[in-house]
Order: C-alpha cells, then structure tokens, then sequence
C-alpha cells in the first residue's frame, strides 16, 4: 500500500506537468492569451517548483514525511481543480504557482517514504515497482489524448479520492 500512495503521489505531479504542456495551445485559445501571457502557465510552475524543493527537503524530517506528502498532495490537488475552473490567465498563472509550490516535493519525498517504509533488502523491489508504475502512467497521457486544461479537474479529483482511500486502509501502524 504504501509503493501505491507514493506513487500516486508522483503520478499526480506528472501528469499535471504533462497535461499543461500539452493543453498549452488550447488554454491560450481558452483563456484569451497571447503568446507570451500562455507561457507564463509553464514558467509560473517551473519557477516555484525549483524554489520549493530545496526547502521541503531540508525542513522534512523521516517522522514527518508520510504527513507532510499527504497535506502536499492535497493542496497539489486543490490547485489542480482551481487550474481547472480559472476563467482567465491571471488566475490560471496564480494556481499553477500554486501548483507548483505544492507539488515541487511530491516526488522526492515520495521517494524519502518508499526508503523510510520498506527495509534494505526490499527497497530496490519496491523502487523497481514505483518506477515501473510512474513510467506506465506517463505513457498514456501522449500528445491528442490530454488536450484540455479541463483534465486539471477531471483527472484530479478522483486520483485524490483513491489516495485518500487507500490511506485511511492502511493499517494504524503504517499511518504517519
């Protein structure tokens, strides 16, 4: 359960990166955006992400982690929704900084939880099986498959919901 939420949690931050790249053309068209306004949507995300992770990592603590992943991946998913409704580019740019302030840690500290969670002998298993996962989800979301920035809230939700699920059925002891 525990290669699962993490993956997800990595899986969520990927395929939003994909999704806003891909959708760039629509969300201009959408948004009433010139060219240069649309690239603030990327830039906005890059830049607080790059700001974002040196600090989560020097502030995470191995007690803290499980908590701190869980309370990034919600607000990461409140971002998405609101990336989803913005009706104009100043507030699509403001949520995809949001964005990325929140998800610039969901990968390595999904990363710090599978080491923290599994012991040396089961680590290279359980990382194989994170990658894999990550790798496969990437895959499908190719160039004319995600081409809406409606995706945001469409595809949000619901990863969010699962995870939570598969969080509260975790036994106590696994909880952080």
């Amino acid at each position: 359960m525990v290669t699962i939420c993490a993956m997800t949690a990595t899986i969520m931050q990927a395929l939003d990166t994909t999704i806003a790249n891909v959708a760039l053309p629509y969300m201009q068209g959408t948004l009433s955006a010139s060219q240069d306004q649309i690239n603030w949507v990327l830039t906005s995300y890059i830049v607080a992400a790059a700001i974002m992770t040196a600090p989560v990592g020097w502030d995470c603590q191995p007690v803290r982690r499980k908590r701190i992943l869980h309370h990034l991946r919600r607000r990461f998913t409140v971002a998405s929704v609101l990336c989803g409704l913005a009706q104009d580019i100043n507030q699509m740019v403001l949520f995809r900084l949001i964005q990325g302030v929140c998800g610039a840690a969901l990968v390595p500290l999904s990363q710090a939880v599978m080491l923290d969670s599994y012991t040396l002998r089961e680590r290279a298993k359980a990382m194989s099986i994170w990658g894999m996962g990550v790798m496969m989800a990437r895959s499908w979301a190719i160039p004319g498959r995600v081409a809406n920035r409606d995706l945001f809230l469409a595809l949000g939700v619901p990863r969010q919901s699962a995870v939570r699920r598969l969080h509260r059925a975790r036994p106590a002891h696994l909880h952080g």
